[in-house]
């Protein structure tokens, strides 16, 4: 891959989260997006090249890098890009783009990423740790129930809260990575954090796969 390719792979990964919103921003300054503009936008800002449908005849179903946005809350996404623009979510490429993207852009791209399908996992039934995990927490070491805030079959009752059933596995075991390390803490309240900080490489595995399989 030439360099100029990666350049242009790296800029995609925040195009496709983009929202034209900055942090603080009242809710009236939110531009309204096109979605059938924000397919064509897409493709221009070369953003599919790594958040992409996952078809496998077009391209990687997920490579543990980039999350799947397929049907993702528009509300939870504006929130991220939110916090790429404060630094509150810290990732270079990411940063550089929320910052820069023209706002109506932004918001027609979010658009057709949260009009499109969401994509179901398979529905493979978790093994039996990783379904208490999830179902019920682990009080004892703080961890909380993911069921609580993400629903119980991974889709969350709050539009702030992102999608996860179905999600790339790699992707999921990566972002809870982060949070155990506290390298990522943008979460509104300290749950995440506390709750991953207790967790161990076999759990993360098993709660991503078992998520990744929610349908």
């Amino acid at each position: 891959m030439s360099a100029r390719t990666q350049s242009l792979r790296g800029l995609a990964v925040g195009a496709l989260l983009a929202v034209g919103i900055a942090a603080g921003a009242a809710p009236a300054a939110v531009h309204r997006g096109d979605a059938r503009a924000g397919r064509a936008k897409a493709d221009d800002e070369r953003c599919i090249e790594c958040h992409v449908a996952r078809d496998p005849a077009t391209a990687q179903p997920g490579d543990g890098l980039h999350a799947l946005l397929d049907g993702q809350s528009a509300a939870y996404l504006a929130k991220q890009m939110s916090d790429y623009r404060s630094g509150a979510r810290e990732h270079v490429v990411m940063t550089l783009v929320a910052r820069n993207l023209d706002a109506g852009d932004q918001a027609d791209i979010l658009a057709w990423y949260a009009a499109t399908p969401w994509r179901a996992g398979p529905g493979v039934a978790a093994a039996g740790a990783a379904q208490r995990l999830y179902g019920e927490g682990d009080p004892a070491r703080a961890v909380g129930a993911c069921a609580a805030c993400h629903g119980g079959a991974g889709t969350p009752p709050r539009a702030d809260t992102p999608r996860i059933a179905g999600q790339d596995a790699d992707y999921l075991a990566a972002q809870l990575t982060l949070w155990r390390s506290g390298d990522r803490h943008n979460s509104a309240d300290p749950v995440m954090a506390a709750s991953a900080r207790a967790l161990t490489d076999v759990e993360i595995k098993a709660l991503a796969t078992a998520i990744a399989g929610m349908n």
